[in-house]
């Protein structure tokens, strides 16, 4: 099987940064329009990646392995749904494809959980110093110290499945599918207590 790393890039919202992964099903030789010319990729079953990045959907197609094998680029208007359908006709994709695709999003909470973690603490002491001459001189100083917190805290996970096709744009055959998945977990810490030290 070859390897192909396929980049999306668009954003969903101020820190949208997705990836992708899955397989995409060539199922008849793609003509694409590349930087150089006109490129192609072979029928056949190839892995991919996806990532997003910008304000608007761009595919970034490359076989692995070899900085010479084509790139091409799909670009829509708008942005992915975060979950729903989307086309884009060949007349604005750039290449002789019409595009469709949906994405659909299923988010889910762990239940609170507690852990106790080491933390730093600022403390202020009182502290003389013996001068040269012999004088005492007294101030107060700030440290650090080191201690442990308890926080709670919870999961929150994001499973998106995006499935996107490549439409002849004079017959409508299919020509290549792509699906792939990204899963990603955020922590949301609830209560931080104080460092004890």
């Amino acid at each position: 099987m070859k390897k192909l790393v396929l980049f999306i890039v668009v954003v969903m919202g101020p820190l949208s940064a997705v990836a992708y992964q899955g397989r995409v099903t060539v199922t008849q030789t793609l003509n694409l329009k590349v930087s150089e010319g006109m490129g192609t990729i072979p029928q056949g079953i190839y892995d991919f990646t996806m990532s997003q990045r910008s304000k608007k959907l761009l595919f970034e197609v490359r076989l692995a392995g070899d900085d010479n094998n084509p790139v091409f680029k799909i670009v829509s208007p708008k942005p992915f749904p975060a979950s729903g359908t989307f086309q884009i006709p060949s007349t604005l994709s750039g290449q002789p494809y019409d595009v469709q695709g949906d994405i659909k999003t299923s988010q889910s909470v762990s239940n609170p959980m507690w852990e106790r973690i080491q933390c730093q603490a600022e403390i202020k002491k009182y502290v003389c110093h013996t001068t040269p001459n012999g004088q005492q001189v007294c101030k107060w100083e700030w440290y650090l110290v080191n201690g442990y917190q308890d926080q709670q805290f919870q999961y929150r996970n994001e499973n998106r499945d995006i499935m996107v096709i490549l439409l002849a744009a004079n017959t409508g055959t299919i020509e290549a599918r792509f699906d792939g998945n990204e899963q990603y977990s955020t922590k949301d810490i609830l209560y931080m207590g104080p460092c004890d030290y």
